[in-house]
């Protein structure tokens, strides 16, 4: 898990990650805590080995999404 940055990105900055990013958002704080906790739960029991990108989907269309930029 890599730390939380300590402030928000630039509004310019803001706008290019969501326009590059699937889900047209940038990712919260809370989007990293729920991956983690479901990850420690009973639910994710046979889950091993793995890497989990939570990156609104920026890491499978890494050409910037270009199909989601219209």
């Amino acid at each position: 898990m890599s730390p939380k940055p300590s402030s928000r990105p630039s509004a310019a900055c803001s706008s290019s990650v969501e326009r590059a990013t699937p889900l047209k958002r940038i990712g919260e704080p809370e989007h990293i805590s729920k991956t983690v906790l479901f990850l420690a739960s009973d639910d994710a029991a046979h889950i091993q080995g793995q890497e989990l990108f939570v990156d609104g989907g920026a890491t499978a269309s890494p050409s910037g999404a270009p199909i989601y930029l219209g």
